[in-house]
């Protein structure tokens, strides 16, 4: 963004609303972010988070934690608020919300996982392209993504997690069944569901759609 911005010809102009949203969440990250430590020790293993979304008659969401080196496996699938969705798009009549329900995942675990995730290195693996590259530049020219883009490296940057995303096969990825609301195999696996609070959904809400 800043990038096109310096490369732009011509005298001033008002800046859109991505390139606010941007600058908003440089100046909070400026003022707020906490100095990074880095250890080349560190033995313990990344915490592995798998998500997925899916758009059918409601839209749903799903995420699974493994984190072995605490002895952790959770999981969470939550059918998302009938306002939520609508703020990604279909107050405007954009019936196709798919790419914010797959990025609302992340954002969703990066939040209800933040306080396992403090300092650690995390791989989420997600099998949609658009919601990787989103998550990887941290922007999307969408600016229902990119304000869920903006919460995701929020929770991220407060926890002082190490992040890399990463794609898995649909078939391959564990997440879909807990996006489905499918729980069976996790439960006899012994994982723990974990709830999204009522609050967290405004995390997720697209405010500026509306």
């Amino acid at each position: 963004m800043v990038r096109d911005l310096a490369e732009e010809k011509g005298g001033a102009r008002k800046i859109s609303d991505l390139e606010r949203l941007g600058f908003e969440w440089w100046r909070r990250h400026l003022s707020e972010a906490r100095p990074r430590t880095l250890s080349l020790l560190d033995p313990t293993e990344p915490i592995i988070i798998f998500t997925d979304g899916a758009v059918e008659e409601e839209v749903s969401v799903g995420g699974i934690l493994i984190a072995r080196g605490a002895g952790r496996i959770e999981y969470f699938g939550e059918v998302v608020p009938t306002e939520v969705a609508a703020s990604w798009g279909r107050k405007r009549g954009d019936e196709q919300v798919i790419g914010q329900a797959e990025i609302a995942p992340l954002t969703l675990a990066a939040l209800l996982w933040q306080e396992a995730l403090c300092n650690e290195h995390v791989i989420f693996f997600v099998d949609n392209d658009s919601a990787r590259d989103a998550a990887v530049r941290g922007y999307s020219p969408s600016l229902a993504s990119a304000e869920l883009v903006s919460s995701l490296w929020g929770a991220l940057a407060a926890a002082a997690a190490v992040p890399w995303f990463d794609r898995v096969p649909g078939p391959s990825n564990p997440a879909d069944d807990p996006s489905r609301m499918r729980f069976k195999e996790l439960v006899q696996a012994g994982a723990r569901r974990a709830r999204i609070p009522d609050g967290m959904w405004r995390r997720v809400r697209t405010e500026r759609n509306l």
